[in-house]
């Protein structure tokens, strides 16, 4: 994998920042020679300072700050260049739309409803919420995936605002083959088909080749650790085209699962399906699969991001294990981890569980946050971890996620057999071998994607 060349060094950018007081060092960066199993690059030339500098810049910053509480270094702010490239505007616009979707679309909503010549228009909406509701949680989201939403080159800025890199160990079998077919259709058949059959019968007939999918492979349920605090790798990678991930995964149709209650939000559920993304529920997992679609978990869930701190990889996996009785339950059905090296470096993490000595205010505080965020998993079935990263005109305070890069590297599938009532024994054995493979992928790779002090825990 070609390294980036940094045009100075980590010295040469603290002098930077002290003199200018206004923005990072430049570095001029080529696309590199992509490999077989690399799907995103970047094709920026002028880009500003990488947030993959970060850590070194902190650690001489820290030295500093050692010397004397008014090293003017400290007081520095950090500002994006004025001469950056459209590109890397055009992928920051794109991050900033990805941050506020949720809240910008319910709020869009309730402005709507404010207008009363849009009324009609809003009952016919509410009516078909109601009438839609189970679709995100049945299987039938499958029918509301758009092909030509998720391959819009938005989502490429997405993936390189990064970048996203998606890797995989081993081809895996693609589950369906298209081929063209012969069949035999009524003329104009598109409007014949609502005709009753007593009158179809006498509309003269001709022969049409189309293309159907046949089944030929094993469905997949990929698990994706670590969770991070938005899961922002296998959103770009497997919830939109941002990465080909269909050039690099043939014949696999993937579809990213998430928390039924982001369905409950007018606008943003539509929005959500038409990007391929359902809820993980039992029951739509199950349905997916039976149709022959793969599926992919943040295993960790909820409780995992509140672990998602830089410099540490905690994962939650010993007790979730029904992934793997849903795959015995089902057959034919393969377990592939997948882990994201970087995910937990997008956001810096603040932990209101580290209690404090010298201030029982700042501990009364710490302890609040702590039961909010577990207020919330309680009732809402998520959580949050109280995060920061950069701005949109800064490098140092906001909520846009930091430029580092994301590398997702797919391991090898794990055959599962049919078992129509599995024992938790059976269950347990093949969880472990899911837990030994996504163990091998993060050892065999973790020196490759600058994680090499890091150590892989399982600590629930």
């Amino acid at each position: 994998m070609p390294e980036k060349k940094n045009s100075r060094s980590a010295d040469e950018a603290l002098s930077f920042l002290a003199k200018t007081n206004v923005e990072r060092p430049m570095h001029y960066s080529k696309t590199g020679n992509i490999t077989p199993d690399t799907v995103s690059s970047r094709e920026d030339h002028y880009q500003d300072y990488d947030d993959s500098q970060d850590d070194i810049i902190n650690n001489k910053l820290l030295q500093r700050r050692q010397g004397g509480p008014h090293n003017k270094i400290e007081k520095q702010r950090r500002f994006a260049l004025l001469r950056s490239s459209l590109n890397r505007r055009l992928e920051t616009l794109v991050i900033l739309w990805h941050t506020i979707t949720i809240p910008f679309l319910a709020s869009l909503f309730f402005v709507l409803c404010t207008i009363p010549m849009l009324w009609p228009l809003i009952i016919v909406y509410l009516v078909y919420f109601y009438i839609d509701a189970n679709t995100p949680s049945n299987g039938k989201s499958a029918d509301r995936r758009v092909e030509w939403f998720r391959s819009l080159h938005i989502w490429k800025h997405f993936v390189n605002y990064y970048p996203i890199s998606v890797y995989k160990t081993v081809d895996l079998e693609p589950t369906f083959k298209t081929k063209k077919i012969e069949i035999i259709l009524p003329k104009y058949h598109q409007v014949t088909t609502y005709l009753p059959s007593s009158v179809r019968k006498y509309i003269p007939t001709h022969r049409v080749l189309i293309e159907k999918e046949i089944k030929t492979g094993p469905r997949y349920i990929f698990g994706y650790h670590p969770h991070g605090v938005v899961s922002l790798g296998i959103t770009g990678a497997f919830g939109t085209n941002g990465c080909n991930i269909g050039e690099l995964l043939p014949g696999i149709r993937i579809y990213l699962l998430t928390l039924i209650t982001q369905f409950k939000l007018p606008l943003l559920r539509d929005y959500l399906m038409a990007l391929g993304i359902s809820s993980v529920s039992k029951r739509n997992v199950t349905a997916l699969i039976k149709r022959n679609q793969s599926v992919c978990i943040v295993i960790g869930g909820a409780s995992e991001s509140l672990l998602s701190k830089p410099h540490t990889i905690d994962i939650v996996l010993k007790k979730r294990k029904g992934f793997v009785k849903v795959a015995l339950e089902l057959g034919d059905t393969e377990l592939v981890p997948v882990f994201g090296f970087g995910e937990n470096t997008a956001y810096n993490v603040f932990d209101p569980s580290v209690s404090g000595k010298s201030c029982s205010v700042l501990n009364y505080v710490r302890k609040q946050m702590c039961g909010f965020q577990l207020w919330l998993k309680q009732h809402f079935g998520f959580t949050f971890p109280f995060f920061h990263a950069r701005g949109v005109f800064n490098h140092d305070f906001g909520l846009l996620p930091y430029r580092k890069p994301i590398n997702l590297v797919i391991g090898r599938p794990i055959p599962v057999p049919y078992i129509h009532s599995p024992t938790q024994e059976q269950i347990d054995h093949y969880h472990s071998l899911y837990v030994e493979e996504l163990k091998r992928v993060f050892e065999q790779n973790k020196e490759r994607f600058n994680a090499g002090s890091l150590e892989l825990r399982i600590v629930e």
